[in-house]
């Protein structure tokens, strides 16, 4: 089960902005600003870090090495991803599938 998370970024997957013609452009740039800015580097050459993967209705709980942009890829997406900070402070990111959530933190 994916812990409770606050989204970080003022786009998020399930609000509003969809409407505008560039929406998935503007959340991916301000994802990646973000990322920067708390020292996430997202590029599929960057180093691996810990990644916890939340139990989901997709995979169990595991922890594994990986970058972030292959962790991300790891994920079960449909709708998209949201950056976040979960309720322990650490980082990571939640997909949405259906409605059904799944996600994974760095632990650093």
């Amino acid at each position: 089960m994916v812990p409770e998370y606050k989204i970080i970024t003022d786009r998020h997957v399930y609000d509003d902005h969809y409407l505008e013609e560039d929406w998935s452009e503007k959340l991916w740039q301000e994802q990646e600003d973000k990322c920067e800015e708390i020292g996430f580097d997202t590029d599929y050459l960057a180093d691996e870090v810990k990644c916890h993967f939340f139990d989901s209705p997709f995979f169990d709980e595991r922890t594994e090495y990986m970058n972030i942009y292959d962790a991300i890829q790891y994920l079960a997406i449909k709708d998209g991803v949201d950056l976040v900070q979960y309720n322990n402070k650490n980082y990571g990111f939640v997909a949405y599938y259906n409605g059904n959530v799944n996600g994974f933190e760095v632990i650093k």
